[in-house]
């Protein structure tokens, strides 16, 4: 049986209850089995990030200790260019 993944993209510079509450309810009204959030490397509709890419994925790692539902994605912070507009 095949797993329905939701993907969560955003900066989060820096993450906060907004993103992990969204992420939540899309997950449950939408009945997926995993919801992940996927920071983006470097933003092509914004300025750069005001911290590090590693630094926000720790900060992601944290938010979501206490938070079962939702996984850390870190695939997109290994590019390094711009993401496709």
């Amino acid at each position: 049986m095949r797993k329905t993944v939701g993907i969560f993209g955003g900066t989060f510079d820096p993450i906060h209850i907004g993103h992990l509450r969204m992420a939540l309810e899309l997950k449950q009204q939408l009945a997926l089995d995993e919801m992940r959030l996927l920071p983006c490397h470097q933003p092509p509709h914004r300025n750069a990030p005001q911290v590090s890419s590693g630094q926000r994925a720790e900060m992601l790692r944290l938010a979501l200790q206490d938070c079962p539902d939702l996984y850390l994605d870190e695939r997109e912070l290994q590019r390094n260019k711009i993401a496709a507009q």
